[in-house]
């Protein structure tokens, strides 16, 4: 998870990663946006968009996310669209 950063993610916005789920049914998403929300002096927010080349019906829940560049955290992530996935991620400073 320690990977997992703002930081590490905003370079590969176009890249594909393999999500995971509890069953090992892999799927494919690549990353749209990473967006800094406003920032605070005790949180560090971001969120993490994906977008699936077709539709997809991957429910909300928790996901193992796999890329080379941040390893294979297990994440939740929500659905916005049959198209559309969100992960947001806030640590304390």
């Amino acid at each position: 998870m320690e990977l997992y950063t703002y930081n590490n993610l905003k370079p590969l916005i176009g890249e594909e990663v393999s999500v995971i789920d509890a069953d090992n049914n892999t799927s494919t998403l690549k990353i749209s946006a990473v967006e800094k929300s406003n920032e605070n002096n005790q949180w560090d927010v971001f969120s993490v968009i994906f977008l699936a080349d077709k539709d997809l019906n991957l429910q909300q829940g928790i996901y193992t996310i796999s890329h080379s560049q941040f390893g294979e955290p297990k994440l939740f992530m929500c659905p916005n669209s049959i198209h559309e996935y969100e992960t947001v991620i806030s640590t304390q400073k």
